[in-house]
């Protein structure tokens, strides 16, 4: 058994396993179309650093990250989450107008 101490969380957790194990399991299992990480503590540092050249990964925080991109507080995280998935519906509805049209 371990014992983490994050920001603002303590996790209790079998020894060893960890979210980049996690990761790095279910990237090995297929491809994926898009990746994207979003993390605000420092052990979602190693997830960022495993992650394949096309994936995406944000740090929630003004601090040095191996992460391609920050986002200053958690609010953020939510409007751009809002506004990826309504680009994405976007997207898709554009495609359906074209096989109809």
């Amino acid at each position: 058994m371990q014992i983490v101490q994050g920001n603002k969380t303590v996790e209790v957790r079998n020894a060893g396993i960890d979210k980049a194990t996690a990761a790095k399991f279910w990237l090995s299992k297929q491809n994926f179309d898009f990746i994207l990480a979003i993390g605000d503590d420092n052990d979602d540092e190693e997830i960022f650093r495993i992650l394949p050249a096309d994936a995406y990964s944000v740090r929630v925080g003004m601090v040095r990250t191996v992460a391609q991109f920050n986002l200053r507080e958690p609010w953020e995280v939510a409007k751009f989450l809002e506004a990826l998935a309504s680009s994405r519906a976007h997207e898709s509805a554009t495609k359906d107008q074209r096989k109809t049209g």
